[in-house]
């Protein structure tokens, strides 16, 4: 989800009147909005299916209005903010939001949310997969009791397990979190992933517990909390912390740092 564009959704107080097309500032850049788009105003996927709400947008992707409505508990249209208590996920990119209310007996209701409907059977079955405890694995896909069982079967039958950070931090269905080789795992923490659209950064370790962040900025705040930090060098370099260190210690070390900074320049 593109973050500059949430963060203005956020701050609007007021939003646009609902229109075919209508324009709106995301930072310095102006961007044309309209009802109807071929690329998700999220993820910038070619949309194949979207989740039809009152409101009428048919911008956003079946998968992302979804995984903001069930993964991230916003129930809200991302491009008007109306709440969507209802959702009918088609293929038809210029279906009615009326028709399909009224036709709701005709339609798949969703096993666990009672407000969203399917006419397709094929997207049902996909969301359906993307949010159970399936096997991912191709000649395997059966299904297991909760996350604990799925990811017991996982290493014991398949030598893979998740990355438990991306796991909790990660806002996505079970379905689209990575896998890994157990063995490659720890290459995952330190380098991260780069993957032609995913951008997954690097979890970061503290040296003192040997305990691994999604980021850089609980790791920061860990440190700070649980250690002691030189709040002289801490901008230019993150990585000095002490602990166990009385202050007159620290205070001497600092000096030192800072001795030693002064010295190169």
């Amino acid at each position: 989800i593109n973050a500059e564009y949430m963060g203005f959704l956020k701050e609007m107080d007021n939003p646009p009147q609902m229109e075919r097309t209508y324009s709106m500032e995301i930072g310095k850049v102006k961007v044309d909005i309209s009802l109807d788009a071929d690329s998700c105003l999220l993820c910038a996927n070619p949309i194949s299916a979207i989740a039809l709400g009152e409101c009428g947008h048919r911008v956003i992707c079946s998968t992302c209005l979804l995984r903001l409505r069930w993964i991230m508990k916003k129930n809200a249209c991302p491009v008007c903010k109306m709440p969507l208590e209802n959702l009918f996920v088609t293929h038809d990119l210029k279906a009615k939001y009326e028709d399909y209310l009224v036709n709701k007996a005709a339609l798949i209701p969703d096993l666990e949310d009672d407000k969203v409907f399917f006419d397709c059977k094929d997207e049902f079955e996909r969301f359906k997969m993307m949010r159970g405890y399936i096997c991912p694995i191709l000649d395997c896909k059966k299904d297991q009791h909760g996350i604990k069982g799925l990811d017991a079967h996982l290493k014991q039958n398949h030598n893979r397990t998740f990355c438990d950070l991306c796991f909790k931090h990660r806002l996505v269905f079970i379905g689209e979190q990575l896998i890994f080789p157990t063995h490659l795992l720890k290459d995952h923490m330190k380098y991260g992933e780069n993957k032609g659209d995913l951008r997954i950064h690097p979890h970061p370790l503290c040296n003192f517990c040997g305990k691994n962040f999604y980021s850089e900025e609980p790791l920061q705040n860990h440190l700070e909390k649980l250690h002691m930090k030189c709040h002289l060098c801490s901008d230019k370099c993150k990585s000095v912390s002490y602990t166990h260190l009385t202050l007159p210690t620290i205070l001497l070390v600092q000096i030192s740092v800072v001795a030693v900074s002064l010295k190169k320049k």
